[in-house]
């Protein structure tokens, strides 16, 4: 996948987030988990040197991978550690957490941003299990590549269609179930 569709795919699913907490979230907080689904879309992809993310934000790149180098011991592989469900779940639980606290400003800040990202992220790694490598969605409780469709990389026409129609999907979900779908 390229980095344009998964930042599309990170600012649908936090759009869709943002349809769902309606009418209780604020512009202010739409914008923060718009800001981080766009972020957190294309953030997994910080282990490829070739990646949209790699070239455009370098100093974050070597910082993260030098946190998977701390952790491993070893240097990451594409669609390795950064590319586990673990990662998103994590965040978003840490995030929500700490958005449902009284504390300052710049903390609900970043956890709405959080948040938007963790779900930005979410979808990043929902797209790689669409392509034929597939991604180790259960690491680092297995290191077997799981896959469920067979997209591939270039193959950016069909990307872009299965997002509008999961797009269409969930909100037609909202239109026909609204006050019973809550995101967050």
């Amino acid at each position: 996948m390229d980095g344009f569709t998964h930042r599309l795919a990170g600012v649908s699913t936090a759009s869709i987030a943002i349809i769902g907490a309606e009418p209780h979230i604020h512009l202010a907080s739409a914008t923060l988990l718009i800001i981080g689904g766009y972020i957190g879309g294309e953030l997994p992809d910080f282990d490829k040197n070739q990646s949209d993310f790699s070239q455009n934000h370098k100093l974050l790149t070597i910082l993260l991978n030098t946190f998977v180098l701390f952790l491993k011991g070893k240097s990451n592989t594409h669609r390795g550690i950064s590319h586990t469900a673990l990662i998103p779940i994590t965040l978003y639980l840490i995030s929500y957490h700490a958005s449902t606290l009284p504390c300052s400003p710049i903390i609900q800040v970043l956890a709405t941003c959080g948040i938007g990202i963790s779900l930005g992220y979410a979808s990043h790694i929902l797209l790689d299990l669409l392509t034929s490598m597939g991604v180790m969605f259960f690491y680092p409780f297995s290191k077997k590549f799981i896959s469920i469709g067979n997209i591939k990389r270039k193959n950016t026409n069909t990307t872009r269609f299965i997002i509008i129609l999961i797009v269409f999907f969930i909100w037609q979900l909202q239109m026909n179930y609204g006050s019973t779908l809550q995101f967050f």
